[in-house]
């Protein structure tokens, strides 16, 4: 947690740990501000997720929280068999898991991934749906037959 110290129009940060234990007092005039920092961003993306966006969790947070935060998954649009998400292992090589959120044990086990700071989750559409907006937009060229009969009389 940071700790903005305000005097004549200057502004120096400090950890609040270090004002505790220098037991450092305000002078007169000075405004103290404490402001609370993420610790961990995190990267929600994909067309099944209702809010995709950087989402900042005040420490460690499970794929289920960062979900709940994005505002949960699409109910008409997401793919709820196969969801992404990209770490970095140990040796720093990136690592793509994938989770199932239609089975119980899916919704368990996500409740039990971790999520840490610099990591991306990807929810995909469903793959029904690209077919769907095909279909919309391939309907709105083609006249149907019954306009198509009364256009000729």
């Amino acid at each position: 947690m940071q700790v903005s110290v305000f005097y004549e129009g200057k502004q120096a940060r400090v950890p609040l740990a270090a004002l505790w234990s220098r037991r450092i007092e305000a002078a007169p005039g000075e405004r103290v501000v404490v402001q609370q920092s993420a610790q961990e961003q995190l990267t929600v993306l994909g067309g099944g997720i209702a809010r995709p966006g950087n989402y900042g969790f005040g420490g460690a947070t499970s794929l289920n929280q960062v979900i709940a935060e994005a505002g949960g998954l699409l109910s008409g649009t997401a793919n709820d068999r196969e969801i992404f998400v990209l770490q970095n292992n140990k040796s720093g090589k990136p690592t793509l898991y994938g989770l199932r959120w239609n089975t119980a044990q899916g919704l368990l086990a996500a409740g039990r991934f971790p999520m840490r700071n610099g990591e991306l989750l990807y929810v995909p559409t469903a793959p029904v749906v690209p077919l769907e907006k095909a279909v919309q937009i391939f309907s709105g060229f083609v006249m149907p037959p019954a306009l198509l009969a009364n256009a000729v009389k």
